[in-house]
């Protein structure tokens, strides 16, 4: 007769970092995205402001092996009326897919385990299991989620939002990628340089080593974000701390675009352009002069063959120059060529920007279920389902009439 698994609860950070390698070796294993790996979870229990305080990692052993780990915590939230004990999958804001770590030949015996263990050996921990985030494709999560319907646990699937992705896979070099990109983007791409080399002059900049001067670049991304499109930051220092550390893990790239308006008397034809033309490589290690602006900026993490497009950030006034797109094509030409990226993540929602370079891959959802043994629990979740869409469409009916054009005249 197989051996149980043996399950147990990790819930101090020291505990946590005692894992790493055992996780580093079954994220290797599962092929896990960056998201699932252990410096991504070190990264947001370290570095970020909003790290959960009751952590409620679950591991799953055999044999001594780590075959599986549910990175969760114990978060007190507040639905609509009652306070409940959720279990949630450790994440911030900047965490676009979440899941359940396992290592594949091991994936039914992990679920089965999990949903008997929170089901039946700890089932006062927790009333609500609220998991963010989750892959539409992720095997051990649906495992766990049939499991769930199986034992009766009324549960719901909500879509959150799209992901995007940048698929190199079929390119063999940077100059073929750039030949597959439409005409307008080409385009678009080539009159950006050339307008900033008449007007002036452009440079670039990466940033991927602890040996580099990250706190400055830094600075120049957040001079950037300051004056882009984007709203401010709910943890300002979390990607300043995530660069530092990452920098240590060689999968840190952050791209800086830099220009420098010519002077009075002086016109753009006349310089030694520093960036002539699209077919520019970015060398890592060569900074901008002084008297250079950064005016754009990419921020990834390279990952195996994939680079997750963190953030990204331009000032309004150069987006005549299609700043965000010059940038762009230049740290896809650099991770394609030089880092043999296949993948392009760019993480959460499908703004157009995304889908000029990309197509949808997937909706990202919600998984909502309610503890049997808590009546309170099963209540809120049935009239989130029942009841609140119904009294939704009569609010939303209700303000049609008091606007029509009968209600008017």
């Amino acid at each position: 007769m197989p051996k149980a698994p043996d399950i147990q609860i990790v819930r101090s950070r020291q505990e946590f970092g005692a894992l790493e390698d055992d996780w580093s070796r079954l994220a290797e294993a599962a092929g896990a995205d960056v998201y699932l790996s252990f410096d991504w979870f070190y990264a947001v229990l370290r570095l970020a402001q909003d790290a959960p305080e009751h952590l409620y990692i679950i591991t799953v052993r055999s044999d001594g092996e780590l075959v599986g780990v549910l990175p969760g915590a114990i978060v007190e939230r507040k639905l609509r009326v009652f306070t409940h004990r959720s279990l949630e999958l450790i994440g911030n804001i900047y965490s676009p897919l979440r899941g359940c770590l396992v290592k594949p030949e091991h994936k039914n015996n992990v679920a089965g385990a999990l949903v008997d263990f929170l089901l039946h050996a700890r089932p006062n921990d927790w009333a609500i299991l609220n998991f963010e985030g989750l892959s539409e494709g992720d095997p051990s999560m649906a495992e766990i989620a049939r499991l769930l319907r199986e034992a009766g646990i009324g549960a719901r699937s909500i879509p959150q939002f799209r992901n995007v992705v940048t698929d190199l896979s079929g390119f063999a070099d940077s100059a073929a990628y750039f030949k597959s990109l439409s005409k307008n983007l080409r385009q678009t791409i080539r009159t950006g340089i050339n307008r900033m080399n008449h007007e002036g002059d452009l440079d670039a900049a990466l940033i991927l080593n602890k040996d580099q001067d990250i706190d400055g670049s830094m600075d120049d991304y957040y001079a950037i974000y300051s004056e882009s499109w984007k709203r401010k930051e709910r943890d300002p220092e979390f990607h300043h701390r995530l660069a530092g550390y990452l920098a240590t893990k060689d999968r840190l790239r952050l791209f800086l675009l830099y220009f420098k308006k010519t002077e009075e008397g002086e016109t753009g034809a006349e310089r030694q352009h520093r960036v002539p033309s699209y077919d520019f490589l970015v060398q890592p290690g060569r900074g901008a002069p002084a008297d250079y602006r950064p005016v754009a900026a990419c921020y990834f993490i390279v990952h195996g063959k994939t680079a997750y497009y963190l953030k990204t950030a331009f000032r309004e006034e150069h987006r005549k120059h299609s700043v965000g797109n010059v940038l762009f094509w230049f740290a896809t030409k650099y991770l394609l060529d030089v880092d043999g990226v296949t993948l392009i993540d760019h993480q959460k929602g499908d703004e157009p920007y995304k889908l000029r370079w990309g197509e949808v891959r997937e909706t990202r959802v919600q998984y909502l279920a309610a503890n049997p043994r808590s009546a309170k629990a099963r209540l809120e979740l049935w009239a989130e389902h029942q009841v609140v869409p119904k009294l939704r469409r009569v609010r939303n009916w209700l303000r049609r009439r008091r606007t029509s054009p009968q209600e008017q005249d």
